[in-house]
């Protein structure tokens, strides 16, 4: 597990594009997230990623060349409500996210 501040690049769908067009600063989908953040996320390759700065709520993945997954949890202010929060376990199975 590893914890950013910022959002790594690259780890939005092109399906959610819109929802990031012209906000905080990026003119685009493709530019949103922070080229080191990504480098230390490939580099380290950790299953999970949280991460704010956007003040967004967002679940991206990076895959790896290897085939495997980080999967990228973008949280929110908590007085966001709910989706702006989440809670995972952690065990020697693995980590899974705990849902209501």
């Amino acid at each position: 597990m590893l914890l950013l501040h910022d959002w790594p690049s690259g780890i939005i769908d092109p399906a959610d594009a819109g929802d990031f067009e012209h906000q905080r600063r990026s003119p685009s989908h493709e530019a949103v997230g922070n080229a080191y953040a990504r480098l230390l996320v490939d580099a380290l390759r950790p299953r999970l990623v949280l991460c704010g700065h956007l003040h967004k709520p967002y679940r991206g993945y990076v895959r790896h060349p290897t085939g495997e997954l980080t999967t990228v949890c973008c949280l929110d202010e908590v007085a966001q409500g709910p989706d702006s929060v989440a809670l995972f376990q952690v065990t020697q199975a693995g980590i899974r996210e705990l849902t209501g």
